[in-house]
């Protein structure tokens, strides 16, 4: 749980600084696992299984949204490039 909170308070960071959506939702899904955690915690009735299915959620969720936060910084990167290749080999007469 205390690597969850930490992580949470980076993606808290990262969400402030950035002008990005996917650190917002990374972050969101990281405190719906402390959630989780939290309420385990609190209410021993709560089944091993239910759990750790909401652990594996929480993570997959999060780990999509970094993939789209790479995916799109690389699609950006690419398009910026090409955009800047493109213009070196215009025509100046044009």
């Amino acid at each position: 749980m205390i690597a969850d909170i930490g992580l949470f308070f980076v993606f808290i960071l990262v969400a402030l600084k950035s002008d990005r959506y996917w650190p917002m939702w990374a972050a969101g899904f990281q405190l719906l696992a402390i959630v989780t955690h939290t309420a385990e915690i609190l209410d021993s009735t709560v089944g091993a299984w239910a759990y750790i299915t909401a652990g594996v959620i929480w993570t997959y969720l999060g780990a999509a949204a970094l993939a789209v936060g790479v995916c799109g910084c690389i699609w950006r990167r690419m398009t910026a490039n090409r955009n800047r290749m493109s213009s070196d080999f215009a025509d100046p007469d044009a």
